[in-house]
């Protein structure tokens, strides 16, 4: 993962443990900023799998899904990135799948590393885990979400990730995301 020098378009990814509200977050800055984001690939994949009746809430995930879900992911960000729009937002990044991936199956395979070498982002926004949690059959628990968030903070300071921490409730926690990136990007803002 690569932290590159600024050329348009500028890519925030959000973060954060499950029910964080990332997505929520995401689609209200693109809304902000006028432009466009990213949904979680693992979302969309897993619904339609569940939906074709391939899995069950149980069993969401095995090895042989990590491919796909690491190209899939892998192809939604390069999209995002030919945009032709100042800033761009991404709820979740490969840094994800590969926390994820790492935690559940031990290991992270060669090729997930290989697309994270690839991606670059500008900055992360660290959703902490202040929300209510809200159960759906894509999450695990409260306590997950946290451990999680410390997992993200932990890897994003040790590869010096530029980001900062988004918290609140509402329009706190819009606000926060805007402080951090007004503070960061302030050429952003047409104020």
């Amino acid at each position: 993962m690569k932290c590159k020098t600024h050329t348009p378009p500028l890519v925030v990814a959000l973060v954060g443990g499950e029910s964080s509200g990332k997505s929520t977050l995401a689609a209200t800055l693109a809304t902000y900023f006028n432009t466009v984001w990213s949904p979680e690939f693992l979302r969309s994949y897993l619904d339609n799998k569940t939906a074709k009746g391939v899995t069950q809430p149980d069993n969401l995930v095995s090895r042989k899904d990590i491919k796909p879900i690491a190209e899939g992911q892998f192809v939604w960000e390069s999209a995002l990135r030919q945009e032709k729009k100042q800033v761009v937002f991404m709820d979740t990044c490969l840094l994800m799948t590969d926390l994820y991936t790492t935690h559940y199956f031990g290991s992270s395979p060669l090729y997930l590393k290989r697309y994270l070498r690839q991606s670059q982002y500008d900055y992360f926004l660290l959703l902490e885990s202040d929300l209510e949690w809200v159960a759906d059959f894509q999450r695990e628990s409260a306590e997950v979400s946290q451990y999680f968030f410390k997992q993200i903070k932990t890897r994003l300071e040790e590869e010096n990730q530029p980001h900062a921490f988004v918290k609140g409730q509402g329009s706190e926690r819009l606000e926060s995301a805007l402080n951090a990136l007004r503070l960061r990007f302030p050429h952003i803002f047409q104020e």
